[in-house]
């Protein structure tokens, strides 16, 4: 699939956007470029087994259960708490 300027116009007025006609040619050629990308994704096989892994799995260690520190020792430092939990300033309202 390849974009024509009309294709670029016609996203840009569903965003809401206005640009110049020379930004337009700009940019159809980079969201061609990365149209093209993406038609080279979807074509790789991805068929069969993955053999590839970043992690050595034989590094991994067994996980166990232990002691952790008590509830009230954590929010000794805290400067406020509220029902056991720290409290913190209001982000968005």
């Amino acid at each position: 699939m390849k974009l024509e300027i009309e294709d670029i116009k016609h996203l840009a007025n569903l965003s809401a956007l206005e640009f110049e006609e020379e930004r337009l040619e700009k940019f159809k050629d980079e969201f061609n470029s990365i149209l093209g990308f993406v038609d080279q994704i979807s074509s790789a096989d991805v068929d069969g087994d993955l053999e590839y892994s970043p992690v050595d799995v034989e590094e991994l260690r067994e996980d166990k259960v232990r002691e952790s520190f008590a509830q009230e020792k954590i929010l000794e430092n805290a400067p406020k708490q509220k029902m056991g939990c720290f409290a913190v300033p209001l982000m968005m309202e």
